[in-house]
């Protein structure tokens, strides 16, 4: 006699499963001698004495050997079908793969332009930071989906170590193939990878966090980018006209409000007409609270006035379309203008000059951070500390009153800076002779203390 099958579509959960009998060695064919299979019953016995019932096949994807702790099949039944609704309520608490990426941009967004009601696409457009995010999760979808990975607890670090050897860099048109991805590209991809699964975990979305167990990407440390020079911004201005001949005011300008903004380009190409009072600029850039307050020079004023803008809206950008699209014309033109310059820098230089500028004049790297629309002013210091002229100033002073402290160099009226130079070089003299296997502080204090003692 065959045993019940039980075939299933619910919502939100898929399974084929069937009611088998778990037969002992000496549960056989009374007729043949040979063993009975799972879809036969015992025959020739009671209930009572029949071979336990179990339940067989799969459930959400997943293969299932579940026991119904009972031999008699109208119970077995029942138990079945009200293990089948625990698993319908159980998937119904799992949160699918996309929707947990929905989510997570939404509150990204919400942080991003609080009470403006802006949709992913909209965000995506108006965003590096949210496009940025859309390009790794996206990609994420898309491997889950390959992968039949419904859900986002389903997630292993094996899993996410997979969905990072699929990383590929920009696609070469030359060769008709995607370049390698760069570490510092990799390394940048796994921290919103990171963040994502972070985010979930602390939500409750899932119990374990896998990201958690990727290694970390060793990327070399970038060279620091240079400002432009003078001359450099004198011959890229230069170039406009011979390179740009039917669009020479228009790209003139695009050029000048980098310069006197230091804006990013995306942030220059959706300028809006109605952001611009006089030499004032007000502009939400997305990444801070507050909107970001800026001036252009004069030059810069005047370009603006010297074209017709692209659109009722905007000066650059027709306001169509993608604004992605848009950066990536400009960011074609400004090319070929910095190889018509013979300029080597690119557009972000000029974010760079506008900031070395003002920290190498005394200004502060608050100050900096505000003109650049930094939300962290840890952005700003890790960039460009090393051109804050002020915070240099204070360094070398409070390494003087370090010298002073420990005897490097005398203090009080009188102490003239050559008798300092000649007393800390003798002493830098000492400390190379004595191995440079003692710790420097020890023997500073060492050096310090015997000097008191000759004084």
């Amino acid at each position: 006699m065959a045993l019940e099958i039980i075939d299933r579509e619910c919502p939100g959960l898929s399974c084929r499963v069937r009611i088998v009998r778990r037969h002992s060695a000496r549960c056989k064919d009374p007729r043949t001698g040979t063993r009975l299979t799972e879809q036969t019953d015992c025959p020739g016995r009671n209930a009572s004495r029949k071979c336990p019932l179990m339940l067989r096949g799969t459930v959400n994807g997943q293969r299932v050997w579940w026991s119904l702790d009972t031999r008699t099949l109208s119970v077995a039944i029942e138990r079945a079908k009200e293990k089948l609704a625990a698993a319908d309520r159980d998937k119904a608490k799992r949160l699918a793969v996309p929707d947990a990426i929905e989510r997570f941009l939404k509150d990204k967004i919400a942080t991003n332009f609080e009470g403006q009601g802006v949709g992913i696409e909209e965000a995506r457009s108006k965003s590096d930071t949210i496009r940025k995010l859309t390009d790794v999760l996206g990609l994420l979808a898309n491997f889950a989906m390959a992968g039949k990975i419904e859900f986002l607890d389903a997630f292993n670090v094996e899993h996410l170590i997979a969905f990072r050897n699929t990383w590929q860099g920009a696609y070469d048109h030359t060769k008709g193939v995607r370049r390698p991805k760069s570490l510092i590209g990799k390394q940048k991809y796994q921290e919103t990878l990171k963040a994502f699964f972070r985010f979930a975990h602390n939500i409750g979305w899932i119990a374990v966090n896998p990201a958690s167990g990727l290694a970390p990407i060793r990327a070399p440390r970038r060279k620091r980018r240079s400002p432009h020079t003078p001359d450099d911004i004198r011959r890229i201005l230069e170039a406009v006209e011979p390179t740009f001949p039917k669009t020479a005011n228009k790209t003139r300008a695009f050029v000048l409000v980098l310069c006197s903004t230091g804006m990013r380009l995306g942030d220059v190409v959706s300028l809006q007409i109605d952001a611009v009072n006089g030499s004032k600029i007000m502009l939400d850039t997305g990444k801070t609270d507050a909107p970001v307050y800026t001036r252009l020079t004069p030059a810069a004023v005047d370009a603006l006035s010297s074209f017709p803008p692209t659109s009722k809206k905007y000066f650059f950008w027709t306001g169509n379309g993608k604004l992605d699209t848009a950066k990536t014309h400009w960011s074609a033109v400004l090319l070929k203008l910095y190889s018509a310059a013979a300029v080597s820098q690119r557009s972000h230089a000029f974010r760079d000059t506008l900031t070395t500028a003002v920290l190498g004049t005394g200004g502060r790297t608050e100050t900096a951070a505000k003109l650049l629309g930094h939300r962290d002013i840890k952005i700003t210091q890790d960039h460009y500390e090393h051109w804050d002229s002020g915070r240099q100033e204070l360094l070398d002073e409070a390494l003087e009153r370090a010298w002073a402290h420990t005897g490097l160099i005398p203090t009080g009226p009188g102490a003239d800076s050559e008798g300092h130079s000649q007393e800390l070089n003798a002493l830098l003299l000492e400390i190379s002779k004595q191995g440079k296997g003692a710790d420097a502080l020890d023997l500073l204090k060492k050096l310090a203390r015997n000097r008191a003692r000759r004084d």
